[in-house]
């Protein structure tokens, strides 16, 4: 009997720690793309360019009530064609403000 609530109680732990996990992942996507949107006037001329654009979503706050302010910030890195690839250069190319409902608050381009 202890072993059966022991497999238990794991399974609905792993589905409850897996669905979390999917949910994050769901809203860190949904951020990076509307913000991609948003920002797509920097991003264009580096891409235009040559350079991969890579993505990383923050948390900088807790909503008082319910949510979480976010910020999305948008680098373009060397694209390398050899191997070894040294990537000696990583330039900010814009950060995106959400507020806690998750609407865009502002879009800062780096200069």
């Amino acid at each position: 009997m202890k072993k059966i609530i022991l497999t238990f109680s794991t399974v609905l732990f792993l589905m409850f720690f897996s669905t979390s996990m999917f949910a994050q992942t769901t809203k860190g996507n949904s951020l990076v793309s509307r913000a991609n949107a948003a920002a797509s006037l920097c991003i264009s001329d580096y891409r235009a360019k040559g350079y991969d654009i890579k993505s990383t979503v923050e948390t900088t706050g807790i909503c008082f009530v319910s949510g979480e302010l976010h910020k999305v910030t948008f680098y373009a890195t060397v694209r390398c064609r050899t191997n070894p690839c040294p990537r000696p250069f990583v330039y900010l190319v814009a950060s995106v403000y959400f507020d806690c409902d998750n609407n865009i608050i502002s879009v800062e381009c780096a200069k």
